[in-house]
C-alpha cells in the first residue's frame, strides 16, 4: 500500500520551508527520515528514496531549501542562500518532524549538497539523529570557495563578487564567503552516530576522494574504538557519476535499506568500505549495463588451462530485489579461482520479475547451460557445488531440494551447498521480508510460505551442506541458519555450521571480521577430493 502524502510547513528566520510528509500505511520504525536534496535540484529528486524508506515503514519529510532551488516552493532568494543557512533550514525541519512524530531522533540522508548540508546538521545536533546516509556529499565545496571556481562559476576567491552566476541560478557572495575558513572534515567529525557513504568513482563534480577523507573523518578518533568497530561505511559503485543511474539508484537503495536494519555498529572493514579490486571494476560494468532483472551467466571466473576442474555457481544475494554480485560473486569467485575451482556467477530475476518460480527457474537454467556446455568450459559435471548469499542462500537452499531444485528440473544432484547468511525460511516471524514479499508477494499464502520454507524440505537426500551467519545479524535473523542447522542434522545429511561472533550481516568475504577465511573452510568442506585447500 502506497504511503499518504501530505503537505507541511515550517518557519525559519521568518521564512516558510514547504515540503511533502510521507506517512506509511504502517509505520514501524519511531525515528522519522529526512531528506535533503542538492544543489540546484528541489525536493522532487529525494522522492523516489522517500516511498523506498515509507515502503518499509519510515515517515519521511521532503523539502525545498530556501533559495536552494531553481523552481522551488520555500520562500527565499538563491542570493542569500549558502551552506549555513541550508544547515538552518533543515534544522527547523528536524524539529518539526519531532514534534509531529513525538521522537527524539530522526534519520538524516542526503545528496550532494544536501549530503555536506546534512552531515553539518548532523554534528551540530547529534543527539538527535539516530543515522545518517550521504550520497555523493560535496565535501568539495569549501576547496571549491577557496579556488574561486564552484561548479559552472569562476572569480576571484580574494574579492568574491556580490553575485555570481553558477548555471541557472544567481548566487550571492555569502554562499563562498562562508565556508572558506571551513574544514569540512572537522565539522562533520562532532558526529559519532552510524554512517553510511555513497559515492560513484567516476564523480567529476565531487572526486570520489572527498567521500575516503570523510570515511577517515568518521572513524572514531580515526582509530577503532574498543571492541574493534566503527561507525562509517563507505560504499564506492564503480562508473557512477555525480547522481547515480537507475541500477545505480536500485543498488544504493538495497544498501541504505541494510544500513537501516542494523541495530549494532559495524565490525571492522567490510569488503564494500575498501578500494575495489581489479576485477570488480569489470563486474560493476558488467552488472550496470545489463537490463533492469533478467537471466545471465557471468562466465568469466571458469578456468581455461585445458584440464577438467570442479566448479561452482555462485548466487549472490539481494532480498530479491536486486543482485549484489559486488559483495557476494565476484569476491567469491576469485577466491575459488585461487584454489583451482571454477566459478560462474547468477544473474537471476529480480524486483518485479521476481515473482516464484523464476529465481528458481533462472538457477536450474544456469546449472543446464553448464552441464551442457561442459567440454566447452571444462568443469567436471560431477559433484558441482552451489554457493548462495542471503536471499541467494534461500535460492541455493531451495535448489538443493527435490520438490523446488533439481530434481524437479531433471537435473542431477549438487555434490553440496554452500549457504551464507540465508534466508530459510518463509515463517513472517523469523524471516527477513522484504525478501519474502519480493517473491512470494505481500499477500502470500501460509501453504506458499510453507512450500517455500527450505527448513521444511530437507530430507536424507539432501546434499552435503556449509552454512554461516554472524550473531549479531541485523538483516535476516541468525535463526535461519539454526533452523537449517537443525534440519540437516534431523535428516542425517553431512553438515558444518559456523556462527561467528559479533558479525552483522552483508560482510561476503568476511574480510577483516572473525569470519574471514570461511571461503577456504567452506571450499575444502564442498570439494573434500582437492587437496590442500
Amino acid at each position: 500500500m502506497k504511503a499518504e502524502v501530505t503537505a507541511f510547513e515550517t518557519k525559519r528566520d521568518g521564512l516558510t520551508i514547504r515540503g511533502l510528509k510521507f506517512t506509511p500505511a504502517e509505520t514501524r520504525h519511531a525515528s522519522p527520515a529526512i531528506l535533503s536534496h542538492g544543489f540546484m535540484g528541489d525536493q522532487r529528486d529525494m522522492r523516489p528514496f522517500a516511498e523506498l524508506l515509507a515502503d518499509i515503514g519510515y515517515i519521511c519529510y521532503t523539502f525545498d531549501f530556501c533559495g536552494g532551488c531553481v523552481n522551488g516552493t520555500s520562500d527565499g532568494k538563491t542570493t542569500e542562500m549558502s551552506v549555513l543557512t541550508e544547515k538552518r533550514d533543515l534544522s527547523a525541519v528536524i524539529d518539526r518532524a519531532l514534534t509531529d512524530t513525538g521522537s527524539d531522533r530522526v534519520i538524516l540522508a542526503g545528496s550532494s549538497q544536501g549530503g555536506f548540508v546534512s552531515a553539518l546538521a548532523a554534528a551540530s545536533r547529534p543527539e538527535n539523529v539516530e543515522k545518517l546516509i550521504l550520497l555523493y556529499p560535496a565535501f568539495c565545496i569549501p576547496d571549491d570557495a577557496r579556488r574561486g571556481r564552484m561548479m559552472f562559476a569562476k572569480f576571484d576567491p580574494k574579492k568574491v563578487p556580490d553575485t555570481f552566476r553558477c548555471g541557472p541560478m544567481l548566487l550571492g557572495k555569502a554562499y563562498a564567503e562562508s565556508v572558506m575558513d571551513m574544514d569540512p572534515f572537522r565539522e562533520i567529525a562532532a558526529y559519532r552516530g552510524p554512517v553510511l557513504i555513497l559515492h560513484g568513482s567516476a564523480d567529476k563534480v565531487v572526486n570520489v576522494n572527498y567521500a575516503r577523507r570523510a570515511y577517515e573523518a568518521y572513524r572514531p578518533g580515526r582509530e577503532k574504538p574498543a571492541g574493534g568497530t566503527r561507525n562509517s561505511e563507505l560504499v564506492i559503485i564503480d562508473g557512477a557519476g555525480h547522481g547515480f543511474n537507475d541500477r545505480q539508484k536500485e543498488m544504493a537503495g538495497t544498501l541504505a535499506r541494510e544500513f537501516l536494519a542494523r541495530e549494532v555498529s559495524f565490525t571492522g572493514k567490510r569488503f564494500i568500505h575498501t578500494r575495489p579490486p581489479k576485477d570488480l571494476d569489470r563486474i560493476q560494468l558488467f552488472f550496470d549495463s545489463r537490463k533492469k532483472s533478467g537471466f545471465a551467466l557471468d562466465r568469466r571466473f571458469v578456468i581455461r588451462d585445458g584440464k577438467k576442474h570442479p566448479f561452482a555457481l555462485i548466487i549472490p544475494g539481494g532480498g530479491y530485489f536486486t543482485v549484489c554480485s559486488f559483495i557476494e560473486g565476484v569476491p567469491f569467485a576469485k577466491a575459488l579461482n585461487r584454489m583451482g575451482i571454477s566459478a560462474f556467477i547468477l544473474y537471476y530475476r529480480v524486483g518485479e520479475e521476481a515473482a516464484f518460480p523464476a529465481p528458481m527457474d533462472d538457477a536450474a537454467r544456469a546449472v543446464s547451460v553448464i552441464l551442457e556446455n561442459a567440454g566447452a568450459f571444462g568443469v567436471e559435471t560431477e559433484n558441482y557445488s552451489v554457493w548462495g548469499s542471503s536471499a541467494g542462500g534461500h535460492l541455493a537452499a531451495a535448489f538443493g531440494t527435490e520438490h523446488l531444485g533439481y530434481r524437479r528440473y531433471g537435473l542431477p544432484k549438487p555434490g553440496s551447498i554452500v549457504l551464507a547468511y540465508p534466508v530459510i525460511t518463509m515463517d513472517r516471524a523469523l524471516t527477513h521480508m522484504g525478501t519474502r514479499d519480493n517473491l512470494l508477494g505481500v499477500d502470500a499464502s501460509e501453504k506458499m510460505e510453507r512450500l517455500t520454507s527450505i527448513e521444511r524440505h530437507v530430507t536424507e537426500s539432501y546434499p552435503r551442506t556449509y552454512v554461516w551467519c554472524g550473531d549479531v545479524d541485523a538483516t535476516v535473523p541468525a535463526c535461519n541458519t539454526r533452523l537449517m542447522a537443525d534440519a540437516l542434522r534431523s535428516a542425517g545429511v553431512p553438515y558444518e555450521c559456523e556462527i561467528f561472533r559479533g558479525v552483522d550481516h552483508g560482510v561476503g568475504p568476511g574480510t577483516g571480521t572473525v569470519a574471514e577465511g570461511w571461503i577456504r573452510r567452506a571450499a575444502g568442506f564442498a570439494f573434500p577430493e582437492m587437496k590442500g585447500i
